[in-house]
């Protein structure tokens, strides 16, 4: 059988991390473009369906999944199929824990009241883990990771793409947030980046950032009054606040390490030569 021709992708594969965020800038285009194109009409003519609804978001994400299969073919794999599923499990059960001690912090620190998140709050949670992973997971560092894959250009990968998704976070100033807590969010998005980034590059599945962010927006919206509909953080720092940072950087710190260990990092390497099979 005749093997395909690899295609040059010449500013990725010279310049990674520039070619990475102009790619990703790229792609924000067209993904946000399906998701208006689809959300603005369904919020027109069905009662209650905001315009971050789940259909145009998962139309959106799956187009970025498709372009970028066709973009990197014949030498990429799919975003979404395969990988290595086995790592899940650690990484839920320091999910469970990092979620407990910041809810309670919340509660028994702050005094915030829980309760359910209403549609508009979900379909805003699957906005984040959706596209969100999409952009700063997906089309960031699995293009970082085409050409001169080792440890280095891994750790390069997840802490870039967590500092410019920490960075982003702090657009939200001019949302209308305070801006003690947006300069904290930035901190804790950055934290979060890191762990977000380490369970795509162990599982090489974007479904499974993007499950885990969606699921951690929708119990954080469970604290009732502390964000808009629209995510943005409505109160100033509080103890509470300061726990929750401590906690998400603990975190990503066990996380890293978790990734640094020889026999972990083994397998991501071995995980993304696959996935990058041709190039």
């Amino acid at each position: 059988m005749e093997q395909k021709k690899v295609r040059e992708h010449k500013i990725i594969d010279s310049h990674p991390i520039i070619g990475s965020i102009l790619f990703v800038l790229i792609m924000y285009i067209p993904v946000n473009l399906v998701v208006g194109v689809l959300n603005v009409p369904l919020s027109m003519v069905v009662p209650g369906y905001p315009q971050s609804g789940p259909v145009g978001i998962i139309a959106g994400f799956l187009l970025g999944v498709f372009i970028y299969r066709r973009w990197f073919r014949p030498d990429a794999e799919s975003l979404i199929k395969g990988g290595n599923m086995k790592p899940m499990g650690r990484f839920i059960l320091m999910f469970v824990v990092y979620w407990i001690v910041s809810e309670a912090a919340g509660v028994f620190l702050d005094g915030t009241k829980l309760g359910l998140p209403s549609f508009a709050y979900v379909c805003t949670a699957i906005t984040a883990g959706f596209i969100e992973e999409l952009l700063f997971r997906g089309l960031f560092i699995a293009p970082m990771l085409r050409k001169n894959l080792d440890k280095k250009r891994i750790m390069t990968a997840l802490f870039i793409s967590a500092a410019v998704f920490g960075l982003v976070h702090g657009s939200n100033i001019l949302a209308g947030a305070p801006v003690d807590s947006s300069i904290m969010q930035v901190g804790s998005s950055f934290a979060l980046g890191i762990v977000f980034g380490a369970v795509f590059l162990c599982t090489g599945n974007l479904l499974m950032p993007a499950l885990l962010h969606t699921l951690h927006d929708i119990i954080a919206f469970s604290n009732i009054g502390a964000t808009t509909e629209q995510g943005v953080i409505a109160q100033g720092v509080t103890l509470g606040s300061w726990i929750d940072l401590a906690a998400c950087t603990v975190f990503a710190i066990c996380v890293i390490l978790y990734l640094k260990k020889e026999s972990v990092m083994g397998d991501v390497l071995r995980l993304w030569k696959g996935k990058w099979h041709a190039a």
